[in-house]
């Protein structure tokens, strides 16, 4: 979701010296949302998107029952109990978020339940339960900022599309940019829904800047295998150093250019 704000300087909408103020704030507000140790995220592998929900939506109910029996416990979370959908990564690759019981919960039914035998579930060491109904304090600490800014530093246009976490839908206009970085903050990153727009629009050359490879990855995953019924190759590059711009090139030729 960093990358949202990376997208709309690199198209001319955002000034990179007021993005750069605005992100170290977002990063002290989420981290202020939830008490420490009482909120958390954790991946699920192997489990189609409408079966994440109905997990979500049980761990949720099963975290709100037991705090109801234990009512009173010294040891009773402040936070909503609650278990929601964080960051859509790839098709069987889904990170949830929410209070500490409810992804213990979560965790419990698919180690248990028939219903989620296929899924995997890995813990992840994280400082906060991020992109889910917690991070409402911080949603309205961006709101506050975002309704200061002086005129000289709003959106402007943007020179191409970009693809916004909260919609994944392509867009040019500059007066929905405030609102849609509001709502990310408690609502899930929609990669895998943003490359699929970009894969349908007919675009076929990705770059991920920054170490590792981790988002090339997952568009491969993503971006169906090239076929007879689909000859369309896609190409991802990583650049994670400065002798690897000149691979860029071939990306820099094209007509049409997005950023997610």
């Amino acid at each position: 979701s960093l990358g949202e704000y990376s997208a709309l300087v690199a198209i001319g909408s955002l000034p990179l010296g007021a993005a750069v103020r605005w992100v170290r704030e977002r990063g002290l507000a989420m981290q202020r949302a939830v008490p420490k140790g009482e909120g958390t995220m954790a991946a699920i592998l192997g489990l189609d998107d409408a079966l994440i929900l109905t997990l979500c939506e049980r761990a949720t109910s099963e975290a709100i029952k037991k705090r109801a029996e234990n009512s009173g416990d010294p040891d009773e979370l402040s936070v909503e109990a609650i278990v929601e959908p964080a960051n859509y990564n790839s098709p069987g690759q889904v990170v949830i978020a929410g209070s500490k019981d409810g992804i213990a919960e979560a965790i419990h039914l698919i180690k248990t339940d028939s219903e989620f035998s296929k899924g995997k579930i890995i813990p992840l060491q994280v400082s906060a339960p991020f992109h889910c109904k917690l991070m409402a304090p911080a949603r309205e600490r961006m709101a506050e900022i975002f309704s200061q800014v002086e005129a000289a530093h709003k959106p402007k246009m943007p020179i191409c599309p970009y693809v916004p976490n909260r919609t994944a839908r392509m867009t040019r206009e500059a007066g929905l940019v405030f609102e849609l970085l509001i709502e990310q903050v408690d609502h899930p990153v929609l990669w895998k829904q943003s490359v699929t727009t970009l894969l349908d629009a007919g675009y076929t050359h990705s770059v991920e800047f920054g170490p590792g490879k981790v988002l090339s990855g997952l568009i491969k995953r993503i971006a169906p295998q090239s076929s007879s019924e689909n000859p369309r190759k896609y190409t991802q590059l990583s650049i994670n150093e400065s002798s690897h711009l000149k691979s860029l090139d071939v990306v820099l030729k094209s007509q049409e250019r997005a950023y997610v």
